[in-house]
Parts: structure tokens; C-alpha cells; sequence
């Protein structure tokens, strides 16, 4: 929404109790953001205006119950880049020193992605098509009520195969999955049994993924009891 499309501000008190409605816990406030002043907002959509022809007018409800027009950012994005410089081979038997470069990602305040780099220039031109992808993601990122409502429990395919989304590592930029089948374990190829390290995997039984990973397929529907196969 943009700023000649707000209006007129009006102030108008809501009951408190609506700021305790969501997937939190009664004794916690949701909130969808917070301004650079301290003020934490939950955002609601009006289909109508009172003595306005706009309709879907969207409002910012602060912590003390007064509505504001919102023409804000809805995810506020923070990208931070890290370089360090690491020896390898640890104390023990120091081989040499190398960079180790981290770019992380930020949506309204919780990390949700990063990646490793050896360049900043090649960092800095991956950027925009990772942040493209992140905002257009399947699942919603805003937040990490929403990742928890919305990860858990998911069913996607991973290499073709059924799978669940077990858990969500927003600092690794990498989801945990499961097999969705009677065994228990991942059918995967012979030629890349070898492909992960072994804290990526646990003998096949569950792996850990990168989000943006090709081999996820984030759309997968479960069949009903009377389905077909």
C-alpha cells in the first residue's frame, strides 16, 4: 500500500483480548513486527472503511489497543555478511589459514537462511536471486509461528521419494526430513550414499537438507483413506 493510498489517519481503540488471538500461548501477545521505536503491531485486514470507498484496508493494532493505517514494510529484511578467517587443521595440527565467509538472512528478525562463501563479490551476486526465493518460498517465512505451524509435520518429496518435514534450522538454512513410509528409511541411490557427511544423515533414516535444496518438492498432497493408489 502506498503512502497516498493511507488517508486520513483515525485512531480507534480495539478490544485487548484481540491481540492475545493465534497459535501462541494465551500468556503471550502474537505480533507480526515491531517499529523502530519498540512498538510491537499485529496487522489486521478490514474489508471496508467507515466513510471510505477503499475496501481491504490494511491496520497496524499497537500493544495498547489503538489502530493505524499500515503502508509498511509486512517482512523486514536484514542480511548480514560474516568473514572470518580459520585454521585449519585445528590447533593440533594447523595446516593453514583460509576464509570462511557466512552471509545470513533475516525476516522480521529471525534468521531463516544462509549460505557460505569464499568470495564477497560472489556473495553479493548471489544475493538478490536467494532473496527472491525466500520471499516467493511455499511456505511462509514471517515468522517463526508461522514456520512452526506450517513446517511441521509437512509432507513433501525428497529425490521422488515420501517424506515429512520433522524440523526447521533457520541458522543452518536447512530442514530436517523424514521417510513417509513403512521402513523407515530413504531409498537412496548407490552413487550418493556417500554424498553427505555423516551429521547430515542417520543411516538413512532421516537426513538434514538445505531449504532452497532442488530435491525438495514442497507440494506433495496426502491421499485420503478411499484414494486410490
Amino acid at each position: 500500500m502506498s503512502g497516498s493510498q493511507v488517508g486520513a489517519t483515525s485512531i480507534v481503540k480495539v478490544p485487548l483480548r484481540r491481540l492475545f488471538e493465534g497459535p501462541m500461548s494465551k500468556k503471550t501477545r502474537k505480533v507480526d513486527g515491531v517499529t523502530e521505536e519498540g512498538q510491537a503491531y499485529r496487522l489486521e485486514t478490514f474489508p471496508n472503511e467507515p466513510h471510505s470507498s477503499r475496501t481491504n484496508c490494511q491496520y497496524a493494532i499497537l500493544r495498547s489497543g489503538v489502530r493505524v493505517p499500515f503502508a509498511g514494510h509486512s517482512v523486514l529484511e536484514r542480511v548480514e555478511f560474516r568473514e572470518r578467517n580459520q585454521l585449519d587443521g585445528g590447533l593440533a595440527h594447523p595446516t593453514a589459514i583460509s576464509l570462511n565467509g557466512e552471509c545470513r538472512i533475516f525476516f522480521n528478525e529471525n534468521q531463516v537462511y544462509r549460505f557460505k562463501y569464499a568470495e564477497m563479490g560472489v556473495a553479493i551476486a548471489k544475493l538478490p536471486a536467494v532473496l527472491d526465493r525466500l520471499r516467493r518460498f511455499p511456505v511462509s517465512l514471517s515468522s517463526p509461528e508461522k514456520i512452526e505451524r506450517e513446517f511441521t509435520n509437512r509432507p513433501v518429496y525428497y529425490r521422488e521419494m515420501e517424506a515429512v518435514v520433522a524440523e526447521f534450522d533457520g541458522k543452518q538454512g536447512r530442514v530436517k526430513l523424514i521417510p513417509d513410509n513403512l521402513w523407515g528409511k530413504f531409498d537412496v541411490e548407490p552413487w550418493l550414499a556417500d554424498a553427505s557427511s555423516r551429521k547430515d544423515h542417520d543411516g538413512d533414516g532421516w537426513i538434514w537438507e538445505d531449504l532452497l535444496s532442488p530435491h525438495i518438492w514442497w507440494f506433495r498432497e496426502l491421499k485420503s483413506c478411499g484414494s486410490l493408489p
